[in-house]
């Protein structure tokens, strides 16, 4: 039974893992892991050792993924509120508005 429960932790850190939520991921492999050692079997075979491996190293590249798109909003949302800084209000609202619709005047064909 304790094999079973051990299973069923590793397969939601898995859901977790596809849900991009390293954290929750991470936690339910520890609880795994813990549960192991209590039940004496920490023995992994070398195969499992490699597939926690890779979920360690895949939950650590999404992270790392994750921390560089926040970091890079964050820079984006300074360097846009410097800018609001040095622009006149007339300036941002015309940065912001959509484009103007080209004129309507005159159109004139050219038959050959």
């Amino acid at each position: 039974p304790r094999k079973v429960v051990i299973g069923m932790l590793e397969e939601a850190a898995g859901v977790y893992e596809e849900m991009k939520d390293v954290n929750e991921a991470t936690r339910f492999r520890e609880c795994a892991d813990e549960l192991r050692k209590e039940c004496g079997l920490s023995d992994l075979t070398d195969a499992e050792r490699a597939v926690q491996q890779q979920h360690k190293e895949y939950a650590r590249a999404v992270d790392t993924q994750l921390q560089e798109r926040l970091a890079a909003k964050r820079k984006e949302k300074r360097e846009e509120e410097s800018l609001r800084e040095f622009m006149s209000e007339r300036e941002w609202e015309a940065r912001s508005a959509p484009p103007a619709p080209p004129p309507q005047g005159h159109v004139r064909t050219v038959s050959r």
